[in-house]
Order: structure tokens, then sequence, then C-alpha cells
């Protein structure tokens, strides 16, 4: 009788391959939705850094003009003159390591970012409004 018991216990104390396999299949479902979903994120997340970036040099821009009475000549005279008008050492770059370009009309100042392709005047420009 006690040999009945100890064959049911051992039996029942693992889980089976099928319970196995749809734990896996589970697994790989929700890995595959949390993937799509961060992958999104990060490039909604580059545009936003690039966005906030636009906006720091065109604020830097207008100081050197305020201070220098002209506008700098390229970019790296805001982060190479004496006083940093940027908190940076280096020329600035957006998110995908490209570098800005900016040219004013007037008195407005446009700084622009070839967006995710590198590439200037294409639809996924990134511009101050």
């Amino acid at each position: 009788m006690t040999n009945t018991r100890c064959d049911m216990k051992n039996q029942s104390a693992g889980f089976t391959l099928i319970e196995i396999m749809v734990v896996v299949v589970i697994l790989g479902i929700l890995a595959t939705i949390v993937v799509s979903n961060i992958k999104g994120k990060t490039e909604e997340a580059k545009k936003n850094a690039t966005k906030t970036m636009i906006t720091n040099i065109k604020l830097a821009i207008g100081s050197y003009e305020m201070d220098n009475g002209k506008t700098p000549e390229s970019l790296n005279d805001l982060v190479k003159a004496e006083k940093h008008y940027l908190d940076q050492e280096t020329t600035p770059v957006d998110s995908w390591g490209h570098e800005f370009k900016f040219y004013t009309k007037g008195d407005l100042i446009k700084v622009q970012s070839a967006g995710p392709d590198g590439v200037f005047d294409t639809a996924d420009d990134l511009i101050n409004q």
C-alpha cells in the first residue's frame, strides 16, 4: 500500500512537457509585445531629446547674439567661445549623432535636425517652431 502512494506521488510531482511548452509560448508572446512597445518608445524619446536640444541651441544662439552683436558663424562657436553658451565641450549633435544646422530669417532663428534618416530637408526633420 505504501508503494502505491510513492508511485502516485512521483508521477504528480513535476510539470508535464505540454505545461512547460505553454508557459514558454506565453513568455515568448509577452516578450514580443514588450520589445515592440519599447522600440516605439525609444524612437519617441530620441525625438523629444532632440527637440529639447533644439530649444537649448536656439536660446544659446540668442545669448551669443546679445553678447557679441552677431549670430555665431557655426554651432562650434557656442562651445569654443570664451563663454560656453552650451553646457558641453563639443559641437552639439542630435540623438542620431548628426550635427544640427541653423539659419536666421530676419530676427528669427531656426535650428534644424536632419532626424532619423540623417538627411536634411526631408519629412522626418525636426525644426524649432
